[in-house]
This record gives structure tokens, C-alpha cells and sequence, in this order.
């Protein structure tokens, strides 16, 4: 059995994160499930509060306030972003329910399995740390209800393309995208924090 450094854990489950991120990203152009996409994006939304805990892993105490304020443009910029995604998924639900369109079962639900897995060494190697440190057990769980989904969105799938319930794959869309937003506000509220204990 390989074993990790405490340091290196979080550097790999990001990599891993930002891997998985591409695959549903890929997934969801090719199988035209708009939930691959708003899984994709809420897989980006955890990583992005990762971020912070492993810049400030190696933190100097001179440069505290120069990592803080930087953590607060970083984080802002992130929050932008994952906002712009969160509209664009819900404007593309909303077009879906009332203009439906098919999607690839086989490979939604391959996509999908494939995150569950990947997701799997992220809580491993988050595991051991979770029980010594809080912020790391936050963000274990949300690792933990990501990995969650991946069965939801195949079943939600399953019944799509089986029952011809074609208002699935939006809704799980818009439910996954209420989860981004509220990771965003969890984020936006780390950044307020950061800019004034720098001040």
C-alpha cells in the first residue's frame, strides 16, 4: 500500500478533483447530460475550498497578511466563477424541460460511476485527517455528499431514458446547482473573513 505524506494529501485529492472535474465536463459534451455539467461544477466548488488549506500548509508568519489578502482575491475570483456556472445551468434546465432532449444512458451513468470511484481515494486520504483537524472534516463531508450523487445521477438517468421522464435530468441539474451555490456562499463568506482579519 502506497503511502501519502500529510502534506501531500490535500495537493493530491485537488489533482484528483480537477481530474474528475475534466472527465464530467467531457462526459456531459458528449452524452448531453446537463447533469454531468452541474456535477462537474459542484466537484470545482469543493476543491476550490481546498485551496486555501494547502496554500496555508506552508505559510510564513511575515507573510500572513500578503496569503491572506490573496486568499480573499482568489476565493472571490472563484466565487464569480462558479456563479456564471450556476446561472448558465440553470438558463440550460430551464430550456430543457421545455424543450426535452435524449441523452447517452450508457455513457451518463460510465461518467458518473467513474467519479464515484475517483472519488473514493479523496476520502481515504481525507479520512485520517479529518479526525485531527475540523476544517478538513468539512470538507471530507463534502466530498462524502458528492460521492453521494454519482448514484443519483445515474438512477435519475436510468429513469429518464427508461420511463421517458424527461424533466429528470434538468431537475437533478437544478437540485446539484443549489448544492454549488451553497458552497459558494460557504466561500464568499471565507473571503469576507480573510479580508478583514487582514485588515
Amino acid at each position: 500500500m502506497i503511502k501519502i505524506k500529510d502534506v501531500f494529501k490535500l495537493p493530491v485529492v485537488l489533482s484528483i478533483s480537477l481530474l474528475l472535474m475534466l472527465a464530467e465536463t467531457t462526459g456531459s459534451l458528449f452524452s448531453k447530460s446537463l447533469s454531468l455539467l452541474s456535477y462537474a461544477g459542484l466537484i470545482l466548488a469543493v476543491s476550490s475550498s481546498a485551496l486555501p488549506l494547502i496554500a496555508g500548509q506552508n505559510i510564513n508568519i511575515q507573510d500572513a497578511e500578503g496569503f491572506k489578502r490573496s486568499q480573499f482575491y482568489s476565493i472571490s475570483i472563484n466565487c464569480i466563477m462558479l456563479f456564471i456556472i450556476s446561472i448558465y445551468i440553470i438558463y440550460k434546465a430551464a430550456a430543457l424541460i421545455s424543450n426535452p432532449r435524449g441523452i447517452n444512458l450508457a455513457l451518463t451513468c460510465w461518467t458518473a460511476l467513474s467519479a464515484f470511484t475517483g472519488l473514493i481515494p479523496c476520502l481515504i486520504l481525507l479520512y485520517s485527517q479529518a479526525k485531527k483537524n475540523k476544517v478538513i472534516k468539512g470538507l471530507f463531508i463534502k466530498y462524502f455528499l458528492c460521492a453521494l450523487l454519482a448514484p443519483i445521477i445515474i438512477v435519475s438517468s436510468a429513469v429518464y431514458y427508461l420511463k421517458d421522464m424527461y424533466f429528470m435530468d434538468p431537475l437533478v441539474s437544478i437540485f446539484i446547482t443549489a448544492l454549488i451555490i451553497v458552497q459558494i456562499f460557504f466561500l464568499a463568506k471565507q473571503a469576507l473573513v480573510s479580508l478583514i482579519i487582514s485588515e
